[in-house]
């Protein structure tokens, strides 16, 4: 059986009834949260962002530190009573209205500690829809679950298994929910954050292991389809789902060298600089 984190209370999935949270709380928006070993590395970065995310609704409530000590008692909890031992994603659906906050938490259970990389490879295709600017003029993740959700939901049941998003200047930004990454020889090209590409915790991650690995990094908000058509090797990282290898875009095929390795040396930065700071069981 399944549990469920509902109303600052442990549910069973029979128990489980988010009605009131749909019909009286006019948004609502997602944050999933990697975790293994018993931490929850960036769930002090995941309640500030909550916070920020607060903010841009122009909500006075913030998440205050008697409310993050109970909320992380009940993150750790909720992880115990799914018995995801191995590791896996906490995630939250926030709903916010005028005057507070509530959530519904639930897991992910992954059979293995280590963060996810998808060898199989999948076959992407550009978005012909631009991807939705919010009042900075900028594609925000946090206001456009539609558009993702709208976008993935093109894809299925077909051979494509990603999503190239553009912006309305035809400059790439995202996959719905990750980050992209493209290499040319010893240069590693993502979206720069100005395009409002998914700011999130393995971005950064990202790009020191890329680094350590040898590559040049470049953010650039230039990145058009056709250089994606010249590149070596693609690939999405996102905190929710892992590393995911692209081997191709239409009949361009695309080389698995380098993905891997900063997947790997992405694990171990992980472990090295939130491994003790992280939130902890």
């Amino acid at each position: 059986m399944e549990y469920y984190l509902q109303n600052g209370k442990i549910v069973s999935e029979t128990d489980l009834n988010p009605r009131s949270e749909w019909l009286n709380y006019p948004v609502t928006f997602r944050v999933s949260m990697w975790f293994a070993n018993g931490i929850i590395p960036f769930l002090e970065v995941h309640i500030q962002r909550i916070n920020d995310a607060f903010g841009l609704l122009n909500r006075s409530y913030l998440i205050e530190y008697d409310e993050k000590s109970e909320l992380t008692r009940l993150l750790h909890r909720l992880i115990n009573k799914n018995k995801a031992y191995m590791g896996g994603w906490l995630v939250l659906d926030l709903f916010a209205s005028e005057t507070n906050w509530t959530c519904i938490g639930s897991v992910r259970k992954s059979s293995r500690r280590e963060f996810p990389y998808e060898e199989q490879g999948r076959l992407a295709i550009i978005s012909d829809e631009p991807t939705p600017e919010d009042f900075t003029g900028r594609y925000s993740s946090i206001t456009s679950l539609f558009f993702e959700a709208r976008e993935k939901l093109k894809i299925a049941g077909s051979r494509y298994g990603e999503v190239i998003c553009c912006n309305r200047h035809g400059k790439v930004v995202c996959t719905p929910g990750a980050n992209l990454f493209a290499i040319s020889g010893n240069r590693l090209f993502t979206p720069s954050p100005g395009t409002g590409c998914p700011n999130d915790n393995f971005r950064s991650l990202t790009l020191m292991a890329a680094r350590d690995h040898g590559l040049e990094t470049v953010e650039t908000d230039s990145l058009t389809p056709d250089d994606l058509m010249n590149m070596d090797e693609l690939f999405t990282v996102s905190e929710s789902s892992g590393f995911k290898w692209i081997k191709g875009i239409g009949i361009k095929r695309f080389l698995r060298k380098h993905s891997e390795p900063i997947r790997n040396r992405a694990e171990f930065l992980l472990w090295q600089t939130h491994g003790s700071s992280g939130g902890k069981a």
